[in-house]
This record gives C-alpha cells, structure tokens and sequence, in this order.
C-alpha cells in the first residue's frame, strides 16, 4: 500500500502536527476512504499493518489494539463519513516517541461533527487512562444492551465504537476540527 506523502504533509500542516505525522519519518500506513470501505481491501490492509507493527516489534496486545481501532473507525467511515467529497478521508498509522498512532482525517455535516467531539468529551469525563478499559468496556457492553432493545438510528449511532476505541487507546482520544471548513474533523488514538 501506498504512503500518500502529499496529502499526509497537507493534514499535518493543517492541523499542526508536523513533529507527530511525517510521512518521510513516521509514518507506516495511510489508506484513502475506498480502502476502509471495501472489505477485501480493508482486510489486506489491516495484515499489512499488522506485518510492519511485527517488525517494529510491537506487542501482540498493541497490534490488535490498532486492527480493532482501525475497524472500529472503518465501520464509523463507512456509516457516516461524507463518501464524495473534494478532500479525501485518510487513515494513518504512525509511530512516534515509543507509541503507536492511528489517525483519522475524516468528514462529514457539521452536526455529525459536534456530536463526535461531544461523545469524545463525555468518554474522556468518565475514565482516563491508564485505568480506564475496565470502565469504558463496562459501559460500552451496557450501551450495546441498551441499543439492541431499542430501534436502530442510521443517523446517530451510539458511541459504541468511540468507547472501543477510547478502552483500546492508552492515551485520551485527541480530536480536533478543521479551521479550514465545518465539515473534516482529525481525530487521534494512540496505543
């Protein structure tokens, strides 16, 4: 797969992240929406990652963490990111001062947008780490109770998939929107 270097540098720039996200550097994966979105390629993707993470010398514990942080922002892309739009979605996986980051450069309407960064806000309010997985799964599974008895929102979700993400992350999700327009959001999971 290739490292999209342009377009990696372009995000970093706009968000500031020079020093965390360069592509001549640190990073060890990118994949546009398409990749994420079609499962064959998600899945040559995600045995790629986990080939460059065995070589780094990654622990198997944070190989899965980023597979099923990558999953888990897949699905997210898939059911509410913007699909066609000028500025692409991006996924990153870097490395950087002894951690692992997976990086989403997405899109989507400006109310998806605050909810996001509101359910990221509410996550990081009920546990930080290092002892937080206990917790965030806890309310995670009781969430995913709750939701199967109740009727489906296409539109909204249930955070589900930020609280697995948050548990897996050894650090609080950053987050973070564009200054440039409403609609693209960065959003940081670090294991």
């Amino acid at each position: 797969m290739t490292i999209h270097h342009s377009l990696i540098r372009d995000k970093a720039a706009e968000y500031r992240l020079g020093y965390f996200l360069d592509p001549d550097r640190n990073v060890i994966f990118s994949a546009e929406r398409p990749d994420l979105v079609n499962g064959e390629h998600l899945n040559k993707a995600l045995a790629s990652i986990e080939l460059k993470l065995r070589r780094m010398g990654a622990s198997v514990r944070a190989i899965q963490a980023v597979k099923d942080i990558i999953i888990e922002l897949a699905c997210n892309t898939l059911m509410h990111g913007a699909g066609d739009q000028s500025r692409p979605e991006l996924l990153v996986v870097s490395h950087y001062d002894g951690h692992i980051g997976v990086w989403l450069f997405g899109q989507g309407r400006r109310s998806q947008i605050q909810r996001l960064h509101r359910i990221i806000k509410a996550i990081d309010s009920m546990a930080k780490p290092p002892k937080h997985r206990d917790i965030l799964f806890e309310r995670r599974n009781r969430d995913l109770l709750r939701t199967n008895s109740s009727p489906a929102s296409k539109s909204y979700g249930s955070g589900a998939g930020m609280l697995t993400i948050a548990a897996l992350s050894s650090m609080p999700i950053r987050f973070a929107s564009s200054t440039s327009d409403d609609k693209s959001f960065m959003l940081l999971s670090t294991i």
